[in-house]
């Protein structure tokens, strides 16, 4: 929802982020109770800020990337609005904090590469996995913005942000399809997660990947009732490829799903 807010309605757009940075030490005292560092934003947010998640939902503990969501969010606010006044007294704050909890949240191995394991993918069925696709994509986007936000705003960005974004691992079937996490086999998914790499996050640009990509995870789906947020990202992707038959008929079945 946010993108289309931000075109449409900036001070709406705006308000969501003040939000965030309002409550933006609650978040950082939530990756402290989880032994991080920087700021863990909450899966269900309260009114304070808390985690309303409910305990036994492996949600609120392991889906990281709604932090880096809202680092992007907040960074996209501010290419829209190239407001520097804005992103020094409040966007920076939140990519910095942001930034640095993915510093402690991943992992290096012998091998150089950095992984960011269990997690909830942003496909939920992909519970307790290592390097989602998706997580590693959006906490790549938030490690580089941060550090081009610091550019801007002539700061120190801390070395070790794109050092880590250089590093974070992405995993390939031997046909090329990008796979969901690393030990995905194939297995049906409920939300797009991969397909999220060309939009969002920008991080596949590739036309024949990302229709390699939307071909595999388009019949991976439920039959009835997939979350309309999954078929509108096939829709979108399918309408940038110029297949209007594909585009059509996800966004159908995205406005029309009983």
């Amino acid at each position: 929802m946010f993108p289309a807010l931000l075109m449409l309605q900036p001070k709406l757009a705006e308000s969501l982020i003040d939000y965030r940075y309002n409550r933006l030490e609650t978040a950082k005292k939530n990756a402290f109770e989880h032994g991080y560092q920087g700021a863990m934003y909450p899966w269900e947010s309260s009114d304070s800020g808390f985690e309303e998640t409910p305990v036994w939902a492996l949600a609120g503990t392991f889906e990281h990337h709604i932090s880096g969501c809202v680092a992007l969010a907040a960074w996209n606010y501010y290419r829209v609005t190239q407001d520097t006044k804005w992103l020094a007294e409040k966007g920076f704050s939140i990519l910095e904090a942001t930034a640095n909890f993915w510093l402690s949240r991943a992992e290096y191995e012998a091998d150089g590469k950095a992984h960011i394991k269990n997690v909830v993918a942003a496909d939920e069925w992909a519970e307790n996995v290592d390097d989602d696709a998706f997580t590693n994509g959006v906490a790549k986007v938030n490690l580089q913005a941060a550090a081009q936000a610091a550019r801007i705003l002539k700061q120190a960005a801390n070395p070790d942000w794109e050092t880590l974004a250089s590093r974070l691992s992405f995993y390939q079937f031997a046909d090329g399809v990008t796979k969901e996490h690393r030990t995905y086999n194939g297995e049906s998914i409920k939300q797009a997660d991969v397909n999220l790499l060309p939009y969002p996050l920008n991080l596949i640009r590739d036309p024949q990947q990302i229709k390699k990509d939307l071909e595999f995870y388009s019949v991976r789906v439920p039959e009835k009732n997939t979350p309309a947020m999954t078929q509108a990202i096939f829709s979108l992707l399918y309408a940038r490829l110029g297949e209007a038959d594909k585009a059509w008929h996800f966004f159908q079945d995205a406005t029309y799903l009983i």
